[in-house]
């Protein structure tokens, strides 16, 4: 026969209930944290104080933290114009830019800061993840940040930099130079003016010269040519001595990139629209993070066959056909 349990047991065991009905009571009220977060004013004035990626870790941390932080498309997007740049693409830019012996050598100076760190920097949204990017974290075709100061103040300062990401460190000319090698009978101008040589940085702006560790000569180029170059009408190529290699080292990084961006397809896929893309409308006139350049250029490549290895159109022909190229930047005729 089974035992009843006891008066004393019983009423000993009434507190205990009363314990879990108090606890299961409070786990019913809302997180504190939600709350604040639901306040959109709090959370814009918490999103302005931190960097993306741990707006993206509190968001992550509960499906209803991620569903109150990201309510919409459009306060996700706000919320991310709010903040400050990660200075992610200072450390690309690092990853790939390998200074030449001559910045040890001379002692010269970088000038590179994130936006996040220095307010007078320029910072935008990116067209692409919307996160914010300061000018020296967003993809630049010329970065010209490394500076040689001179001990005599009647000199001018060299200035040196990177052709996009590529990792060898080029000389850079501005108007300034230019007219003092004018007065010197070195170089023909082709740029009139008096300016002083301007505190770097000095993105995609003046002349490039070769790289400062080449022993290969070729003529320096205008920058603004190079960015301006219609792509469409074929290979980049400017004006140069006959006994220059093709390309010049001076726009080899330039000749690698607009190269690959070639895709061969038959006749039949051969677009009726011709490419008319330059640099400048490719990289410059839209503010993009350069993490989300380097996610774009492995996907374009993804699915580029290198001309003159192997052919195969996206509707699957393969060979037999002459084939023709267009440009994956904008899908159109080359």
């Amino acid at each position: 026969m089974k035992r009843k349990p006891s008066q004393e047991l019983a009423h000993a065991r009434s507190p205990r209930k009363s314990i879990n009905n108090n606890h299961n009571t409070s786990n019913s009220k809302p997180f504190r944290l939600l709350e604040i977060l639901a306040q959109y004013g709090l959370l814009v004035a918490i999103a302005s104080n931190i960097f993306p990626q741990d707006l993206f870790s509190l968001a992550a941390t509960s499906k209803a933290s991620y569903r109150t932080i990201f309510s919409s498309q459009g306060s996700r997007n706000n919320l991310l114009s709010k903040m400050r740049c990660a200075g992610l693409g200072i450390g690309i830019r690092n990853s790939y830019h390998r200074k030449s012996a001559y910045f040890y050598q001379y002692d010269c100076i970088e000038h590179i800061k994130c936006g996040a760190s220095d307010s007078a920097i320029e910072s935008r949204p990116c067209v692409d993840c919307r996160k914010m990017t300061c000018n020296e974290c967003r993809i630049h075709c010329v970065y010209g940040s490394i500076e040689q100061t001179l001990d005599d103040p009647e000199d001018l300062p060299e200035l040196s930099g990177f052709a996009l990401l590529s990792t060898k460190e080029m000389r850079i000319l501005t108007p300034a130079h230019m007219s003092a090698q004018e007065r010197n009978n070195e170089i023909p101008v082709e740029h009139n003016g008096s300016a002083l040589v301007p505190t770097p940085p000095y993105h995609d702006q003046g002349f490039l010269d070769l790289p400062l560790e080449s022993d290969i000569y070729a003529k320096f180029q205008s920058i603004d040519a190079i960015l301006d170059f219609d792509l469409g009408l074929g290979p980049l190529q400017l004006s140069g001595s006959s006994t220059e290699p093709r390309p010049s080292p001076v726009i080899q990084a330039f000749w690698d990139v607009s190269e690959e961006r070639k895709r061969l397809v038959c006749s039949s896929c051969y677009p009726v629209e011709r490419c008319h893309c330059t640099f400048r409308t490719q990289f410059l006139d839209r503010w993009r993070c350069l993490p989300c350049h380097e996610d774009r250029e492995k996907r374009l490549l993804s699915t580029n066959t290198p001309p003159k290895v192997c052919f195969s159109c996206f509707c699957g022909l393969a060979g037999g056909i002459p084939p023709k190229e267009v440009c994956i930047w904008c899908s159109g005729a080359i």
